[in-house]
């Protein structure tokens, strides 16, 4: 698989004047200042009216745009927008986003189900195939474009050039991890449940870094695997599994330990193809990680 390199460079964000007041501070702090707009518009929303679709209007992609906007400028704000223009990458990239995560995670839980609750286990059907396609684009336009500005076009370049590709994608998910936290204590998640996503966050943001970088710093491919990943796990987990809260616990951890795998895989096979990227992905100028 091969990928176009970032074809622009942090000189193509012009600096800015220095601002005042809040928007000063801002500029120098744009890590500290995403942080707290995100918790601050989107917490509220997930405590009060979790599921809604209000939180696609106050998430990272958002905060992340009105944080350059202010940083930045119209110059910074249309740079990032530009992430997404991003998209001719090689087809198996494409392939592996849409496709190969979600059904890997798929069929790897499914085997699991199969082998530990056999009579609880549903089998695959055309409508689902169906709802699979359709929630495919509702989960790339309210999910995967409302985080992935966010996520790994705001934030990861930046810690990126501060901590390297390994450790940004690590803190990138840790974040990533804390800002589901109120909709998950919210839906009743136990203590272990929420022990089991942060490791399946942690693993997956190793291995949407390294599709964000081997793409060349494209905000289109990693929206669409996270939209892929949430439509392959999604609606077939809840349809498929018919088992008790319990043994639902077990069949999440299974798909957790397969992200593990997969993204010590990745970091084993390329020899961390991240840090090849680690100068070529620009970040967005003046604004440092902070």
């Amino acid at each position: 698989m091969s990928a176009k390199g970032d074809s622009m460079t942090r000189t193509e964000v012009e600096y800015l004047p220095e601002r005042r007041g809040l928007a000063r501070l801002i500029q120098r702090r744009p890590v500290i200042a995403f942080c707290v707009l995100l918790a601050a518009a989107s917490w509220p929303v997930q405590i009060v009216v979790p599921g809604s679709l209000l939180l696609s209007l106050v998430g990272p992609s958002v905060c992340a745009f009105v944080v350059v906007a202010i940083a930045n400028g119209r110059a910074g704000a249309g740079q990032l927008w530009r992430r997404v223009l991003r998209w001719q990458v090689g087809v198996g990239y494409y392939l592996f986003a849409v496709i190969g995560l979600g059904v890997y995670l798929l069929v790897v839980t499914y085997s699991v189900g199969t082998a530990l609750f056999p009579d609880q286990i549903a089998t695959p059907t055309a409508a689902l195939a169906v709802s699979i396609a359709v929630n495919l684009v509702l989960q790339f336009v309210l999910v995967g474009l409302a985080e992935e500005f966010g996520w790994r076009g705001f934030l990861l370049p930046r810690f990126q050039r501060r901590y390297g590709p390994m450790r940004a994608a690590l803190v990138v998910g840790a974040l990533w991890w804390v800002w589901h936290l109120p909709l998950r204590v919210v839906s009743g998640d136990s203590s272990m449940r929420l022990a089991w996503f942060a490791v399946g966050v942690l693993a997956a943001s190793v291995v949407y870094a390294w599709l964000f970088n081997s793409a060349g710093g494209s905000v289109l491919l990693v929206a669409l695997l996270h939209a892929g990943e949430n439509s392959w796990t999604g609606v077939p987990f809840q349809t498929l599994f018919r088992v008790s809260p319990q043994d639902f616990d077990v069949l999440s951890a299974a798909s957790q330990i397969a992200y593990v795998v997969l993204a010590l895989v990745i970091v084993t096979a390329t020899r961390l193809v991240l840090a090849q990227w680690r100068n070529r992905v620009d970040g967005l100028q003046p604004a440092e990680a902070s």
